[in-house]
């Protein structure tokens, strides 16, 4: 209503200039230049009037629109509110990592071999000397001892069959402890593995690049970066994030994930 207020007014300012303009301008130019003077500022009055009425409306910002979108498909999938997903994971027990100087060392046990084995040729060059058999003598008694004593080992237990037994026993597990935290712009993941050993990182949506399935679990396979810092924190995402494929809830974790990347794609 005030549009046409504006233009009515602004029309009726039109016509009494030019009412001036015609009484001003008839005793001194010809009809026809009069009038084409008037059409001209005419015309650039109602262009300069439709340019103050013509207000552009304000858009909203893209981070804006995406933050929205954001949210739809975090209401599509967790209802719009925060959850929590855990999941412990059976693994191989594994030896704790090891830092620093390593220190080597020798099982006793070799050391107990090695010296009968010395002993036993101690005895044999003793022997030797005593019967006077000379070097040849020394080879050919070294031979027999070493069938006669594999002969008597047939008649004792097998401690290789113990160990063989030992080996096919269930291997231990452990648990690696995983938790998703998921929020409406980010999710936090932490990892607890069988050593106590803890990683917690934020991945925000805006980052999700591609996916990929490596030993049987989803990962980053890249991300997008605003900034050299980015860059950096993104080495350590990509490392440390998974969703294991036997994950109960994994399947509806990843394809959240996978609309947040089309998203990010358009």
């Amino acid at each position: 209503m005030k549009n046409r207020l504006s233009a009515k007014k602004t029309d009726v300012q039109l016509w009494k200039k030019y009412l001036a303009n015609i009484h001003q301008e008839q005793g001194t130019e010809p009809a026809n230049l009069t009038s084409q003077k008037f059409w001209k500022n005419y015309e650039s009055l109602i262009q300069q009037s439709q340019k103050q009425r013509v207000i552009p409306l304000p858009q909203a910002p893209p981070t804006i629109v995406a933050d929205q979108m954001y949210q739809e498909i975090f209401l599509k999938y967790w209802n719009g509110v925060s959850s929590t997903v855990t999941y412990d994971q059976e693994v191989p027990v594994t030896p704790p990592p090891k830092s620093g100087l390593q220190r080597i060392t020798i099982d006793p046990k070799h050391y107990t071999h090695l010296f009968r084995v010395l002993g036993f040729l101690g005895l044999l060059g003793v022997v030797t000397i005593l019967l006077d058999i000379g070097i040849g003598g020394f080879f050919a008694l070294l031979i027999v001892s070493i069938h006669l004593f594999s002969f008597i080992a047939e008649f004792f237990p097998n401690k290789n069959n113990d160990n063989q037994i030992t080996q096919n026993k269930p291997i231990a597990k452990a648990i690696t402890q995983y938790t998703f935290q998921i929020n409406a712009d980010h999710l936090i993941f932490t990892r607890i593995d069988q050593h106590k050993i803890k990683k917690i990182l934020r991945l925000d949506y805006y980052k999700v690049k591609s996916l990929m399935v490596h030993d049987s679990e989803l990962r980053l396979k890249s991300l997008y970066h605003h900034s050299l810092s980015d860059r950096l924190k993104g080495q350590h995402i990509k490392e440390y994030f998974c969703i294991p494929v036997s994950m109960p809830q994994g399947k509806e974790i990843t394809d959240f994930l996978r609309e947040i990347l089309i998203l990010n794609k358009t």
